[in-house]
């Protein structure tokens, strides 16, 4: 990890590697052939293949969105220190990198389902957008996970 070429070269390997694996995982777990997700984005079965190709590693962010969208899942494309690639990349398990579509994490009303584990920390995502106050408190399965504050309004 000392040599930035040999970082450089990780990063990018992983990146690739990890948004091949997540289109081709998120498309089996639809359901759907290589055909079927293109004839829903419009494209011909060769692109999923090409995108599904662990060496392609050639994605634009419209392209993903337009995964993340037929999928209901987020795109979160990010800058980050090695330290977190690192960690990020030490459960490789298809339960690890398939997200899960907006309706197995959320109710009809918009709340997290229970298995959700939501912790807030403070970020700038408003917590009323996911976490019905109660008293005009935070119900007591949306206490701040340890070494982060609650969010107040």
């Amino acid at each position: 990890m000392r040599s930035k070429a040999y970082r450089s070269a990780m990063s990018e390997a992983n990146a690739g590697n990890r948004i091949a694996t997540q289109v081709r995982l998120l498309r089996e777990t639809a359901g759907l052939t290589q055909t079927q997700m293109a004839k829903k984005l419009g494209t011909r079965q060769s692109a999923i293949a090409r995108m599904e190709d662990t060496e392609y590693g050639k994605f634009s962010v419209a392209q993903l969105h337009r995964i993340a969208k037929l999928f209901d899942v987020a795109l979160w494309v990010e800058f980050a220190p090695f330290s977190a690639v690192l960690q990020r990349t030490g459960d490789l398990s298809p339960g690890k990198l398939t997200p899960l579509p907006y309706d197995k994490e959320f109710d009809e009303t918009g709340e997290p389902l229970p298995h959700v584990p939501l912790a807030f920390d403070g970020s700038a995502i408003a917590l009323d957008h996911y976490v019905t106050k109660v008293g005009g408190a935070i119900s007591q399965a949306w206490f701040p996970a340890p070494g982060t504050k609650a969010l107040e309004k």
